[in-house]
């Protein structure tokens, strides 16, 4: 259909072509064939349209593919698609290839990389407790360091008391009155001698005759403010306050010392009663996370003899405002009594101790060998305190630790029951803890809190 509608106009523009040529011809006879009737004719140039026609003609021709040619021409595009299809499911598999390959290789440095940052992860904790390690080891350096310096002082303080006890003993021939220790020394038949040295080794007892102490208990302080209340920062408190309050810069401490019964007991010597109130007073707002500063060093006296009305009350109970009327009959003060004996009614006379806060005190009561309580004299001798176990009064048992430091649970010391304090229990039964007896815990009866009595 598409040959013939093309070709329909070049065959009409042919047909007319023809028609203008047959118009336009000349018809000339030949010579001789004149009377033969036929007519020759003289072909004529052809018109301008006419070449026109037929130049638009030959062209149409050109590009109208002849049947054969066409088929040849669809069998080569059909083939050329396959190529390219063909070319195009190779390129994709090429392609699925390569990002295949490109996955595979992106999830090996995945990998790699994971190993590399649990590797840095483990390097990063380890260089944490080195570094932990390190600070705690700079720390005990450091605690090492401050307890070498308190040491050193310490030192150097018993030194310079070394040197006051030669020189005071150089001195001592010629003095006339007695120590306290002197007089403590001395039996009740001999005479007092001036020679200044330790009369006992317990340590209730002053060691020096008319020294003053400030003592602070460290034995509470928290685990993390021990450094602040070691001796040579107590010592570095003291000498700072002590100067700004003077207004002297060069004032030190006499002696700083740790208490040969209890460590944790740490004395500061004064030399006067001035000084020890001065040194209270700058202790006194210092003192925290713990730390106490206890009461004035006390000289005890035992004085055999004593009527009970001195010391107790018709009860037996210890007698309130004993320890001021012994004071005034004496001319001392008087910080406390302690009745010695059993306080059975039977028992009309006993010991007691009084705890006296100055050593001229102490030294006059010992020398004069009588101390009035109640109206009537006892005999003063040297006090010395019974060293026996150590029991805990909120376990009962018999150890080192004391009742504020026990992680056990309370138990009561007539029962031996948890969970009650003996004051409040109503058990007619008694038991001991530390013996299994039937006594109280705390019962001079127990054979292991008081080995001496059933020897």
């Amino acid at each position: 259909m598409r040959d013939a509608t093309l070709a329909g106009p070049a065959r009409q523009d042919a047909s007319q072509t023809a028609g203008i040529e047959a118009e336009d011809a000349i018809t000339v006879a030949p010579e001789g064939d004149e009377g033969g009737g036929r007519i020759l004719r003289r072909q004529r140039k052809p018109s301008e349209k006419a070449i026109q026609n037929k130049a638009a003609q030959d062209s149409l021709e050109a590009t109208q593919p002849s049947p054969e040619r066409q088929d040849g021409n669809t069998a080569q595009g059909a083939a050329t698609y396959d190529a390219q299809a063909k070319t195009t499911e190779k390129d994709h598999e090429n392609e699925q290839a390569t990002l295949q390959t490109l996955q595979g290789q992106m999830n090996e440095q995945t990998g790699i990389l994971k190993i590399i940052l649990e590797a840095w992860k483990r390097q990063e904790i380890q260089n944490n407790t080195l570094q932990a390690e390190i600070s705690q080891v700079k720390n005990e350096l450091q605690a090492v360091k401050t307890e070498c310096q308190a040491v050193k002082d310490e030192l150097n303080d018993v030194k310079q008391q070394m040197a006051h006890g030669i020189a005071g003993l150089a001195t001592a021939q010629t003095s006339p009155n007695p120590s306290y220790a002197d007089v403590a020394r001395t039996a009740p038949t001999s005479h007092a001698s001036n020679v200044r040295t330790l009369s006992s080794g317990y340590a209730t007892v002053p060691s020096l005759s008319g020294t003053l102490y400030c003592t602070v208990d460290t034995s509470r302080v928290e685990q993390t403010a021990a450094e602040q209340f070691s001796a040579g920062a107590l010592r570095a408190t003291v000498e700072k306050g002590v100067r700004v309050e003077r207004g002297d810069p060069t004032w030190r401490c006499q002696a700083v010392t740790q208490s040969a019964r209890n460590a944790q007991r740490i004395r500061i010597a004064c030399r006067d009663e001035t000084e020890r109130r001065l040194i209270k007073n700058v202790l006194g707002v210092k003192m925290t996370h713990g730390a106490r500063l206890l009461r004035d060093d006390l000289y005890p006296v035992k004085v055999d003899g004593v009527v009970r009305s001195a010391a107790l009350d018709p009860e037996g109970n210890d007698k309130v405002g004993a320890a001021e009327e012994i004071g005034k009959e004496n001319g001392v003060e008087v910080a406390k009594v302690k009745w010695l004996s059993s306080r059975e009614p039977s028992k009309t006379h006993g010991s007691i101790v009084i705890h006296l806060t100055k050593a001229a005190d102490a030294r006059r009561l010992l020398a004069e060998k009588y101390c009035y309580a109640g109206g009537l004299s006892g005999q003063t001798a040297m006090f010395e305190p019974r060293e026996g176990p150590k029991q805990c009064y909120n376990c009962q048992e018999i150890t080192e630790h004391k009742a504020y430091q026990c992680t056990k649970p309370q138990t009561c010391a007539k029962c031996a029951k948890q969970g009650h304090h003996h004051s409040r229990c109503t058990e007619t039964i008694a038991k001991c803890v530390p013996c299994g007896g039937p006594h109280e815990s705390f019962s001079k009866n127990c054979r292991k809190l008081y080995p001496s009595r059933h020897e």
